[in-house]
């Protein structure tokens, strides 16, 4: 379903009106998938993460990246083809996370999105104009950013109870508070022995 050889990327319509839809809500979709404080030092240009909402065809600091396929032999490529969302880390719980990329993906098919434009290269290099044309808008670079834009993407809240938006952005806002203000070595041995 996500292949087809002929269009950009071997993207099909389908998947790309999906990818469409994730990269729409992807500032949003970090208040879950990169949910602590330490998941935005590694957010950042030039970390082999993301810091832009871009689809990439296998470039490490794309959001969305077209992973590299096996073509080697009779391998029928639809088999191995493969997107990956970069902007997530092991403080995400998996099934939040999947969901509301799922979610967002869905209302891109809904909407008929047409599929996002294929970028390579360095956002931070282009003027802004050439960035917003691209469709290039930096992701949040704090988990306090990203809960703000959280609670301002109206179709991402309206996919939970208005009480449980407010109970994640509440204990989100408590994990800032109990993290502090330094993003430092001590802070992430903190996480890493927590997850």
């Amino acid at each position: 379903a996500t292949y087809d050889p002929s269009r950009p990327g071997g993207v099909s319509a389908l998947a790309g009106s999906f990818l469409a839809g994730i990269l729409r809500h992807l500032p949003a979709l970090t208040a879950f998938t990169a949910p602590s404080p330490v998941s935005y030092l590694r957010l950042q240009p030039h970390h082999w993460s993301s810091s832009y909402t871009w689809f990439g065809d296998r470039d490490r600091e794309a959001s969305l990246r077209i992973c590299p396929v096996n073509r080697v032999g009779k391998s029928d490529p639809a088999k191995a083809f493969n997107i990956e969302y970069r902007p997530a880390d092991a403080t995400a719980c998996p099934h939040l996370a999947l969901g509301v990329m799922v979610r967002a993906g869905l209302e891109g098919i809904r909407q008929k999105l047409a599929a996002p434009p294929l970028f390579s290269g360095d956002p931070a290099l282009l003027e802004e104009e050439e960035r917003v044309g691209l469709g290039l808008h930096r992701l949040p670079q704090s988990l306090a950013e990203a809960l703000a834009t959280l609670l301002s993407d109206e179709t991402v809240c309206s996919w939970f109870a208005p009480v449980a938006i407010e109970t994640y952005v509440g204990m989100k806002r408590m994990e800032l508070q109990l993290a502090g203000e330094a993003l430092d070595d001590a802070l992430c041995r903190r996480y890493a022995e927590i997850y």
